[in-house]
């Protein structure tokens, strides 16, 4: 287990279309990510904290998340994001305060990752999801 912090810096969407099967090209405007990570020594548990810059807005995004590995090859994870605190005003702050969060559950089988998530993206619309992946 780490006994201090973890910091990283990554640059997220540079990328480009090679070739795309319609006329329209959506643009993602790279992003240039620093992250704070800690694992808990008494708990099984790590806690990171992340900026997101772009260079195309003012905008700023900060996201806070953690995972909690109770058993071995059992993990929860969850996390909160700033991406819509712009749009909450005046009392919205206690209805909104759950629109940008997810939290998530997965079992590690031998080569096997199943992962189960779930995303609220408004106070009524949420995205789940089903993953499996293998590890090479």
């Amino acid at each position: 287990r780490a006994t201090h912090f973890t910091a990283a810096i990554a640059i997220e969407h540079y990328s480009m279309v090679l070739d795309s099967y319609t006329s329209y090209a959506e643009h993602l405007p790279p992003s240039l990510i620093f992250s704070l990570h800690r694992a808990l020594n008494r708990y099984p548990l790590e806690l990171e904290f992340s900026s997101v810059s772009t260079a195309e807005t003012d905008k700023r995004l900060y996201r806070v998340s953690a995972l909690y590995k109770p058993y071995k090859n059992l993990y929860f994870k969850g996390g909160v994001s700033s991406n819509r605190i712009d749009r909450i005003s005046g009392d919205q702050l206690r209805r909104n305060l759950f629109n940008d969060i997810g939290f998530g559950v997965g079992y590690a089988f031998d080569n096997i990752i199943l992962d189960c998530n779930t995303f609220t993206y408004s106070d009524s619309h949420s995205i789940f999801s089903i993953a499996i992946s293998s590890k090479f």
